[in-house]
């Protein structure tokens, strides 16, 4: 299961990602739903986040999962159903 979350992570952009669920960046940072300011910052060359608003930070799963407020097993199926990229997690466990 380890490989679907490196496959994952290597694969979507996680820009893209922050933008589908949070808009176009303001001035580099993104507005996590309810704020005025934005506090979410991405950092495409490690492929992370940080939200400075909430102090969490992470991959793109992370990313997901934290502002859709879901758990990682969650977060890869739906971004896997999103991007089209194939596995076998149909099911609740991902086994």
């Amino acid at each position: 299961m380890e490989e679907y979350f490196k496959n994952v992570k290597a694969e979507v952009n996680i820009n893209d990602v922050a933008t589908r669920l949070l808009g176009e960046p303001i001035r580099g940072m993104h507005k996590y739903p309810g704020e005025k300011t934005a506090s979410l910052k991405i950092y495409p060359e490690t492929r992370s986040f940080y939200d400075f608003g909430r102090g969490v930070g992470g991959d793109v799963i992370r990313l997901w999962s934290h502002i859709k407020g879901c758990d990682n097993w969650a977060a890869l199926r739906e971004i896997c159903a999103l991007y089209g990229i194939s596995t076998d997690l149909n099911t609740a466990d991902g086994k």
